[in-house]
């Protein structure tokens, strides 16, 4: 079996998700302050890295890893219903994108296991 960002469709499905995605996130009213003073081009470009790096493609991600990213976010109120509206957007966008139902699985597992850092929760 193929690394599943080759499976998904490398680069150019990549860059479609995220931007399917990120369309449904500004448009969601609970998620879309979070986001409100970034430079979306910048943040677009960051996910990309992010998730080429985490779904095993050819990366070069130097961001800062999803727990301090976050952290601002949590203290301003980010929790478990925004993480639950993020894997339905990316779920959603997915299947509009006509990825196999499989692979969303595999990538909506894969998003999912980074919940606790996402939310800075306690680890151990």
């Amino acid at each position: 079996m193929g690394k599943l960002y080759e499976l998904l469709g490398g680069e150019a499905a990549v860059q479609a998700a995220t931007i399917g995605f990120y369309e449904k996130v500004m448009a969601d009213p609970s998620l879309a302050p979070y986001f409100r003073g970034l430079h979306m081009d910048a943040q677009v470009k960051k996910f990309i890295a992010f998730m080429t790096m985490a779904l095993g493609g050819p990366h070069s991600y130097t961001g800062r890893d999803l727990r301090s990213a976050h952290q601002r976010l949590v203290n301003d109120g980010l929790g478990e219903p925004h993480f639950d509206a993020i894997l339905v957007h990316l779920e959603q966008t997915l299947t509009e994108l006509g990825i196999d139902p499989d692979l969303i699985e595999q990538t909506i597992e894969l998003v999912a296991s980074t919940h606790g850092d996402v939310l800075c929760l306690p680890q151990g």
